[in-house]
């Protein structure tokens, strides 16, 4: 019970405290056009091994169906935008292509998530090439 009144409370202060949400992020949170770019500085940075890359693809942003709580603790609404990439792990075996999910609000990368829930949002998007990330070898 006392959890339902604590959690109740927190929603309540969400709602006038100033953190986005619904609605109100798609106003702020304009469409990414530079994307590709953000996806590629997010991919060079956290891969195990950037140089490794090949047959990467990206899709095209679209919009969360809801809003996402960020790890600043921010209720908002992003872009995401899917990535799959076949790259070495840590053992320096390719491990095939994988999805990433890079989730852009405000023109700047909010979090990534790879191997989980997120993923299935990448299900039923139209891929096209990312020759950006992949390294002359």
């Amino acid at each position: 019970m006392k959890r339902t009144i604590l959690l109740c409370s927190f929603l309540a202060g969400c709602a006038s405290s100033g953190i986005e949400t619904g609605s109100t992020t798609t106003a702020t949170n304009a469409y990414p056009t530079d994307y590709r770019r953000l996806a590629k500085d997010y991919v060079l940075a956290n891969f195990k091994d950037p140089y490794s890359i090949r047959d990467a693809q990206i899709a095209p942003p679209k919009l969360a169906a809801g809003p996402v709580l960020l790890p600043s603790f921010s209720l908002v609404t992003p872009w995401i935008v899917c990535v799959r990439a076949n790259a070495k792990n840590s053992f320096g075996a390719y491990a095939g292509a994988s999805p990433t999910v890079v989730l852009i609000y405000n023109n700047s990368v909010a979090t990534s998530h790879e191997n989980n829930a997120w993923v299935t949002t990448c299900t039923d998007v139209k891929y096209e090439p990312f020759p950006e990330v992949m390294q002359a070898t």
